[in-house]
């Protein structure tokens, strides 16, 4: 099964631009589907096989979009096959079950006076630097890591989702705590790097967050993307278009943002029934 995986990920890489980070997430996905289940030859899939997949996902407790993202890796990868290997399949591929999500999620966020706390200058140049940049910019976490090392900017190009590229904007306080934690770090190609002066991974800056949060006593969860919740309803609140958003998200459709409207429905009540005060 190997041979065929690789193909495929050669296959997407060359022709749907995929980053490196999302061949390794569909190469993990895929090899673990096929060695739980113990299938050598792609013709042997069978629905059957998914089901039970399916079922041992449900054991781990797994999120509901963790979950169909790893059923979409696998059925886009059998339509690869069916499409471009001539492999037939014993049933429709349409018939592989997803699990149905909530269309708007609560949003457990931190409250101002957290944020507050969360952003506040310490002893800690780089996880200063990290919450404002991500509070500033609403970043995703492989994004925040690819920046390059550079002097402080107000903003700075990035390459996102899909290989979409756009334009993200520094405050002036992210911007002197840089300038700050310039003053220690090593020079390298990346900007956020651990003593060795080697690219930041992504489960270290988490764990600099998570800490953070903990010393801070905030009464939520903090994660890195939870930045980037803050940052879209903290833009809707203080009147930021819609298609201004999108764009700082680095959105490919606009009903992913829409969701913060539903989020934030409170705060735009207020605003309306202020216009019309």
């Amino acid at each position: 099964m190997n041979e065929h995986i690789e193909k495929y990920l050669t296959h997407i890489t060359l022709y749907k631009a995929c980053l490196p980070r999302t061949i390794k997430t569909y190469r993990i996905y895929l090899q673990k589907f096929f060695l739980e289940t113990s299938i050598v030859f792609p013709e042997a899939v069978s629905l059957e096989a998914i089901r039970t997949h399916c079922a041992r996902l449900d054991i781990r407790e797994l999120n509901p979009k963790t979950k169909n993202l790893e059923i979409t890796i696998i059925r886009t990868f059998l339509k690869y096959l069916e499409l471009e290997q001539n492999i037939k399949f014993s049933f429709n591929l349409s018939r592989i079950p997803y699990y149905k999500i909530p269309r708007y999620q609560k949003l457990d966020l931190p409250n101002d006076d957290e944020v507050h706390r969360l952003i506040a200058n310490t002893d800690d140049p780089l996880g200063d630097l990290i919450v404002n940049m991500l509070f500033d910019s609403g970043l995703r976490l492989s994004e925040l890591s690819s920046i390059q090392f550079s002097q402080p900017q107000k903003s700075v190009s990035i390459v996102g989702k899909g290989g979409k590229q756009r334009v993200v904007f520094f405050s002036e306080r992210s911007r002197a705590l840089w300038a700050v934690y310039l003053r220690k770090a090593k020079f390298s190609q990346y900007l956020f790097t651990n003593n060795r002066g080697n690219r930041l991974d992504n489960r270290t800056i988490q764990r600099i967050i998570r800490a953070r949060a903990r010393v801070m006593e905030i009464s939520v969860p903090v994660s890195p993307h939870t930045f980037r919740h803050l940052f879209a309803t903290t833009a809707l609140r203080r009147g930021a278009p819609l298609h201004f958003l999108k764009e700082f998200l680095g959105h490919s459709s606009s009903s992913t943002t829409e969701r913060y409207l539903h989020l934030t429905n409170i705060d735009l009540e207020k605003a309306w029934e202020a216009c019309h005060n």
